[in-house]
């Protein structure tokens, strides 16, 4: 279920998403975003075996108005992302300059405002032995709606693949604008690439799992629990411990 990731590698893929939603970051929250991009620098410069990289303080993201369809606009409305994603790996015998860790669970909690209606939260979870529904998971906020279902699967579940997934949501058209840009394409592609390698690995192993035809597809994905070892890198090979 725990699965290794080369967090240099996806540090990469962090500081391409922090310049390319600079703008759509309200400037109160300028800071930490920021903050979120150095935590998890000296983290991976301070070699922990065990560490939470977790944001001090919900990113703040932008209003929007249009984020329904063609033509529709709605009162202002923004989002914020907080979340928690812990590591570990042994904590002897590890080469040296070995940037491999393994993610032993992962919350990424998003809150949507809109003028003074009740926050409506939810969460992306990579879950843990403790939890049941498929390995990566989208859900609303437990406390607001006292049931823990439905669990819905989701391809995100890393910071930055969640807020680019509520960019989308909520800034459709000027996120897809700002993306084409060509000053963003390096960023874009980091990203790109991350995003793509993963969902492949785990898209091939759910493949893999539907080979066992006792069971229908939906119940098979709701139970799904990864195989995959390790995330891929950006050049698209397995991540390696170094223990």
């Amino acid at each position: 279920m725990s699965v290794l990731i080369d967090l240099d590698d996806y540090l990469k893929e962090v500081q391409a998403f922090a310049r390319l939603a600079d703008s759509f970051v309200d400037k109160t929250s300028s800071m930490h975003l920021s903050d979120v991009v150095g935590d998890l620098t000296r983290h991976i410069d301070a070699a922990q075996p065990n560490f939470t990289w977790s944001t001090r303080a919900p990113v703040k993201f932008n209003p929007s108005t249009e984020y329904d369809g063609p033509g529709r606009t709605y009162a202002p409305t923004h989002f914020l992302v907080s979340f928690s994603c812990a590591f570990t790996r042994p904590a002897k015998k590890v080469a040296k300059g070995c940037t491999v860790w393994v993610v032993t669970n992962s919350a990424v909690h998003v809150e949507i405002h809109r003028a003074e209606e009740r926050a409506f939260k939810m969460h992306f979870d990579y879950k843990n032995p403790n939890q049941w529904g498929p390995q990566m998971h989208f859900q609303v906020h437990e406390e607001d709606v006292l049931f823990p279902v439905p669990r819905i699967p989701t391809g995100a579940f890393l910071p930055t693949d969640c807020a680019d997934l509520m960019l989308s949501e909520l800034h459709t058209e000027e996120w897809k604008r700002h993306q084409h840009k060509s000053t963003s394409s390096a960023d874009v592609s980091v990203l790109r690439d991350g995003q793509e390698f993963r969902t492949l690995s785990y898209l091939k192993d759910i493949a893999k799992k539907w080979e066992d035809k006792q069971f229908t597809r939906f119940n098979m994905l709701q139970r799904y629990t990864s195989s995959v070892v390790a995330l891929p890198t950006s050049r698209n090979r397995p991540a390696k411990p170094g223990w």
